[in-house]
This record gives C-alpha cells, sequence and structure tokens, in this order.
C-alpha cells in the first residue's frame, strides 16, 4: 500500500526536475513545497527530509536566468571599463616615460 500512495508523489518529483531548468526560483521553490504537502498528507518522513533540505538549497542558490543575464551584462560592462583604464594608464606611462627621456 506504502509503495502505491508514494507512486504519485516519485512520477510528480521527477516530472518538476525535468523541467527544472526553464523554472524560475520562485516556481521551483513552489513545485518544492506542493511536494513537501503530498509528503505531509501521506507522513512521510524521509521525504519531508529531503524536501526541506531542497528548499533551503533553492533559498541559498537559486538565481534566476534572468540575473545571471544581467550579472553577465554588468561583468562585461566592468571589463571594458578595466580595458579603457589600462589604455589610460599605458598612454599615461608612455607620456611619462617621454617626459622623463626629453
Amino acid at each position: 500500500m506504502k509503495m502505491f500512495l508514494t507512486l504519485p508523489l516519485v512520477a510528480f518529483t521527477v516530472a518538476s526536475h525535468a523541467s527544472e531548468q526553464t523554472q524560475s526560483c520562485e516556481q521551483r521553490e513552489a513545485a518544492l513545497q506542493r511536494q513537501m504537502g503530498y509528503a505531509q498528507e501521506y507522513n512521510n518522513r524521509h521525504e519531508i527530509a529531503g524536501l526541506e533540505r531542497a528548499i533551503t538549497e533553492v533559498k541559498r542558490h537559486c538565481r534566476n536566468s534572468a540575473s545571471r543575464n544581467g550579472n553577465a551584462d554588468e561583468i562585461r560592462r566592468r571589463e571594458r571599463e578595466v580595458k579603457e583604464l589600462r589604455q589610460k594608464l599605458a598612454d599615461a606611462e608612455d607620456a611619462l616615460d617621454d617626459a622623463r627621456n626629453n
């Protein structure tokens, strides 16, 4: 009987993990919370413990793809700034060498 009750939960878990790459952090957490409800309904302590860990990890480490893309844009912008500043530094060093040699 336990196996019969656990089967829908396992199927739901597999389906939610398959679509994980396209879900936002909020959607992932909501799916885990739904699974938590099922686990609590059937008093599945091991599943509850695993879902609690999963929810904690989602809250701690999940980043939406939009924010990752935003970070990538910020990184590219900062890299351009560094490149420009290095060029200015090289120009200033060249000017200093010219001044010393004259």
